[in-house]
């Protein structure tokens, strides 16, 4: 990792990942600590995307203000296994048990990003599939005690 900083600043504003071995580009975070935005880059998995007030998570502040070096020295950080995202994760939950028309249980599908696996930086939302049978779509349910896996 390797702290990008910005004029005459004393601290990182963006920081930039690369794979050790191939110095191939991995992920870029902006850390904009004045207007309170994260901007992240991850050309493999997901395009650019923009998290707003930054300053009303959780663990803004026990990160030192997401400064990532810190961050991954964390106890709570896990490295991404061969495959995963290497800093943005969506991380799925699963809602109340329910009795669907087919007479099982189901349960909703529900959806954050963290980054670096640990840190929730969006809000929980529904997990939305697109309908098989026509336009729109509907919200993702499993079979209770399922694991959700998304549709490609």
């Amino acid at each position: 990792m390797t702290e990008v900083f910005v004029g005459d600043d004393l601290r990182p504003r963006g920081y930039l990942i690369t794979e050790k071995e191939t110095n191939d580009f991995l992920f870029f975070a902006d850390v904009d600590r004045t207007d309170f935005k994260l901007t992240t880059f991850e050309p493999k998995s997901n395009p650019t995307k923009i998290f707003e007030n930054i300053n009303e998570l959780d663990k803004y502040l026990s990160t030192d203000e997401f400064d990532l070096i810190k961050v991954i020295d964390a106890p709570e950080y896990v490295p991404p296994t061969e495959g995963e995202p290497v800093a943005l994760k969506i991380k799925y939950t699963y809602g109340s048990q329910f009795i669907g028309v087919d007479g099982l249980c189901h349960q909703g599908v529900y959806q954050a990003n963290y980054l670096f696996g640990f840190i929730r930086i969006s809000a929980v939302t529904a997990t939305l599939e697109d309908n098989e049978s026509g336009p729109g779509q509907h919200h993702a349910t499993v079979l209770c005690g399922e694991t959700y896996h998304p549709k490609k």
